[in-house]
């Protein structure tokens, strides 16, 4: 009976965590790189396995443009990367 008790505390401790945790957050970056002439990689990592996208637009404060969904994997230590695409040279980009 005792083993039953601490394995159902156990449990209900587990899922209790689980359930308090902060949301998934962006942890480190972003970091701009590997820039072709209409492209660049935006990396980052992230507190928990899971996607995000870059908001991005010529306007500040008006970023109307988004990247394709990433995942972040604990196998690669939560670190993706966002591409963003059919950027034109000379233009200037702000990004979220």
């Amino acid at each position: 009976m005792n083993k039953f008790i601490i394995a159902l505390f156990a449990i209900l401790s587990i899922q209790f965590l689980g359930a308090a945790r902060d949301p998934m957050r962006l942890t480190h970056g972003p970091m701009l790189g590997n820039p072709t002439s209409d492209s660049v990689r935006v990396w980052g990592r992230t507190s928990d396995p899971g996607e995000f996208s870059v908001r991005y637009g010529t306007v500040e404060g008006k970023l109307d443009q988004v990247s394709e969904p990433t995942t972040t994997r604990i196998s690669n230590d939560n670190t993706g990367y966002a591409i963003l695409r059919n950027l034109k040279p000379d233009q200037t980009y702000h990004y979220q």
